[in-house]
């Protein structure tokens, strides 16, 4: 907290912040801290994702899907990013798992 006060946008430790809130499972919180990382990292695949993970893991379907979305865009051969975003078409109900794409 105390890197952040300094600097709003240090990524580290806005990634870090987020981290132990998520292990935490705390995920409201963690999820201020990735989207916060977002701003100030907003071509990293890794900060997209872990707000795609906090969203869900809340059921906040939209956010997640936004979030992984992006990631794909950020980095179209990130395979967590791909992969998550199947995860997402099939866990609706009823599955979207037709809507995945590679």
């Amino acid at each position: 907290m105390a890197a952040i006060a300094k600097n709003p946008s240090d990524a580290t430790a806005l990634w870090n912040l987020g981290n132990i809130y998520f292990d935490a499972q705390d995920y409201k919180n963690a999820q201020v801290f990735y989207e916060k990382l977002t701003v100030a990292s907003p071509d990293d695949a890794n900060s997209w994702i872990a707000l795609g993970a906090a969203a869900f893991n809340q059921k906040n379907d939209r956010t997640a899907f936004n979030a992984w979305s992006k990631a794909t865009q950020v980095d179209p051969k990130n395979v967590e990013a791909h992969y998550n975003l199947g995860f997402w078409y099939l866990s609706q109900q009823p599955s979207q798992i037709g809507r995945a794409h590679v």
